[in-house]
């Protein structure tokens, strides 16, 4: 992906938790590891991190966020492109 040109950002390291159910300590554990994965394979320093669900815990997600130079971002548009019943055909194309 990188060779490729695209950026890697950060999502959560493995359980997908809502930011809403974790305290700040698990939210820090979980941005450290990823944040160190992502180091280990290469990838440029990440920027941006979008929390599962786009739950965002305020003020923890906010400061954890930016204890690491990330800008937190959700979406705009829920494509449930990871649900079976909606193929890529079927994916709003973005404008």
């Amino acid at each position: 992906m990188i060779e490729a040109g695209h950026g890697v950002q950060p999502h959560c390291w493995a359980s997908h938790d809502s930011h809403h159910e974790l305290d700040r300590a698990a939210l820090e554990d979980d941005i450290t590891r990823t944040m160190g994965a992502l180091g280990t394979l290469g990838c440029p320093t990440p920027t941006i991190w979008r929390p599962p669900n786009g739950d965002i815990k305020d003020p923890d997600s906010y400061e954890v966020a930016k204890g690491h130079g990330l800008r937190l971002v959700t979406w705009t548009l829920q494509t449930c492109d990871w649900s079976d019943a909606h193929g890529a055909d079927r994916i709003p194309p973005s404008s």
